[in-house]
């Protein structure tokens, strides 16, 4: 299966951006970011089923939330 992950700088965005995703129908989960997709410090992502890439940039985009990085994820997601 292929997922995107959006990374966030804080756990707080994370948390909000999957908020936003779930309440649009989004299935959302926050995970800390893998190793290096983070960049500096500490990094959160919200991990989302590549279907609904489109749809949840969009939605967040119009909430205001910017993540810093997206990635695409076939298989499994890695772990921190």
């Amino acid at each position: 299966m292929t997922y995107f992950l959006f990374i966030f700088r804080s756990l707080t965005q994370a948390q909000r951006a999957a908020g936003v995703l779930g309440r649009g129908g989004v299935p959302a989960q926050v995970t800390k970011a893998p190793g290096g997709l983070g960049g500096e410090g500490c990094a959160f992502a919200v991990r989302i089923r590549a279907r609904y890439h489109d749809r949840a940039l969009d939605m967040l985009r119009n909430e205001g939330l910017r993540p810093v990085k997206a990635e695409v994820v076939k298989g499994g997601v890695p772990r921190p």
